[in-house]
């Protein structure tokens, strides 16, 4: 079968400006949510650059640096249709600037659906890149999954004031494709409230987590004849990272160690503990193995450690010395590892749904409500 022949066929149906409705498919959808995705992601990892890109850009040397490398820059502010080209030599009778290097996760999850996708007609017959496609319907459906996959516990809400949208930073919700200036993205450990004593950073996590796509994961359905085949799972995790340890000094004076800082009354802790762990380990690979093994799955940044002043509580990511209090020497601040907790939710992208509960005596059983206003028990896996 030719590459033409499993692209997209476009529909006869114009809306009047030149925008044509694709026909959506399953596998289209598909590979247009974990483009969705990977562009959230994308944007979330932004975030926690924009802190340390900060304080590089305010030291000369690195700026100057920095400067001198930004003529490569301009590659990546490409065309559509040129970001799909993978020769990086430039062209005699093309002047334009090539990408160099490796495509972008998001980058490479939107060529796969466009080339799926294909072009329209006329497109397709000037051999040009198709701009004529109306992902409006595509758009919907993603929306619509996402809301399906919000499965909030009552007891989570009660225990975590974070997921009722509290500013508990001084940091407002931000929508994910909207990324927050550098002075928000100043934390101040001090005004954290008394019941936080353990994590500098408390997990505040929205009402609508981000989906990141997992190939592991999809089309995995419910035990039951009825939700097979309409259910798939995607991974999900917090849009602000969570304290995994912190170094600290060993008994006797002998070295460092790393103390474990899961705390159970966390909104996104699904493992209850009797009390937080402080657990203590020689190195960063068995605190954070630890974590994920006995407490919850996690996820590393690029740059997992952060440091916080021992006497006003400021977290940055690298400094020698507090640029809020001035304090000066490598023993006025703590080391720490922050990574996300990820978790797995249901989504039924065939359904849709109105709402999902917990009913029964102690509220354990979780109940989907679909749009005919049936209920139904969910026999979610262990």
């Amino acid at each position: 079968m030719s590459i033409l022949d499993r692209t997209q066929k476009a529909v006869p149906h114009d809306r009047g400006d030149g925008r044509i409705l694709p026909q959506r498919t399953d596998e289209l959808q598909r590979l247009y949510d974990r483009w969705r995705d990977s562009m959230e992601c994308q944007a979330f990892e932004s975030l926690l650059q924009l802190n340390q890109d900060r304080v590089t850009l305010q030291v000369p040397s690195l700026g100057r640096s920095l400067s001198q490398r930004s003529g490569g820059s301009s590659s990546s502010t490409l065309s559509a249709s040129s970001t799909f080209d993978d020769d990086d030599e430039p062209d005699e009778h093309d002047k334009r600037p090539r990408r160099r290097g490796p495509l972008t996760k998001s980058k490479r999850e939107k060529t796969a659906f466009i080339r799926r996708l294909g072009a329209c007609d006329s497109c397709r017959a000037r051999k040009v890149g198709c701009t004529h496609w109306d992902l409006t319907e595509f758009e919907e459906w993603y929306q619509l999954a996402k809301q399906c996959g919000r499965i909030h516990l009552q007891g989570n809400e009660e225990r975590s004031p974070a997921s009722h949208g509290d500013d508990l930073l001084g940091l407002e919700q931000h929508s994910p494709l909207a990324p927050m200036s550098p002075f928000q993205m100043e934390t101040d450990l001090a005004a954290l409230p008394p019941s936080s004593p353990i994590s500098p950073i408390s997990p505040m996590a929205p009402p609508n987590p981000m989906l990141i796509s997992s190939e592991s994961y999809d089309d995995q359905g419910f035990p039951t004849t009825r939700m097979e085949h309409l259910v798939r799972v995607q991974l999900m995790r917090d849009r602000l990272p969570t304290a995994i340890g912190k170094e600290v000094a060993a008994a006797g004076n002998n070295g460092r160690r790393w103390q474990c800082q899961f705390d159970y009354t966390d909104a996104w802790a699904t493992r209850i503990a009797a009390s937080p762990c402080q657990t203590r380990f020689e190195t960063p690979d068995q605190i954070i193995e630890h974590f994920s093994a006995t407490h919850h799955p996690i996820e590393l940044p690029d740059q997992p450690y952060w440091y916080s002043c021992s006497l006003c509580r400021h977290l940055r990511s690298d400094y020698q010395c507090c640029p809020k209090c001035g304090t000066v020497g490598s023993g006025s601040r703590e080391k720490w590892i922050y990574g996300y907790a990820v978790h797995a939710r249901h989504i039924l992208p065939e359904w849709g749904c109105e709402k999902i509960e917990h009913k029964g005596e102690n509220n354990d059983v979780p109940m989907l409500c679909g749009w005919d206003g049936e209920w139904t028990k969910l026999e979610l896996e262990p």
